[in-house]
């Protein structure tokens, strides 16, 4: 799972965070680019919001699911689409992140012995934050 996540962020970081940027600058222009990383902050703040009265029964796999939405704008912007649907794509993508995130962090405190918690919390940031490095 970890290394699934490591992979995720540095393909996430590199296009999305370092290339979107660029090729907003020569297609939507920098407000464009603004409602876009907009709308994903919307997507994670409004699903982050409502995971609080949804369950899953299997709710790892559902954030699992849920975080291949991510790749739904990163697609968009290399296939040069409009800005409505890169403002779409990627409050999907938030979406998706704020289902994940929740779903993560809850199965890790159910599933992991509380004398391990801290060591594979730390395990999960370090091979996590390379991953965004090496993107």
């Amino acid at each position: 799972m970890v290394l699934s996540l490591c992979v995720t962020n540095c393909v996430r970081s590199g296009v999305f965070g370092v290339l979107g940027p660029e090729i907003a600058t020569h297609s939507i222009g920098a407000s464009g680019w603004g409602a876009v990383v907009s709308a994903r902050a919307v997507g994670v703040l409004a699903l982050s919001v409502l995971m609080y009265r949804l369950t899953f029964t299997r709710l790892l796999g559902t954030g699992q699911a849920f975080l291949l939405l991510g790749s739904l704008p990163v697609i968009a912007l290399g296939l040069h689409s409009p800005e409505w649907l890169l403002i779409l794509t990627a409050a999907a993508a938030g979406a998706g992140s704020g289902v994940f995130g929740p779903a993560w962090e809850t199965s890790l405190q159910q599933h992991v012995p509380n004398e391990m918690l801290s060591r594979i919390s730390s395990y999960d940031d370090l091979v996590s934050f390379v991953g965004v490095l090496l993107g």
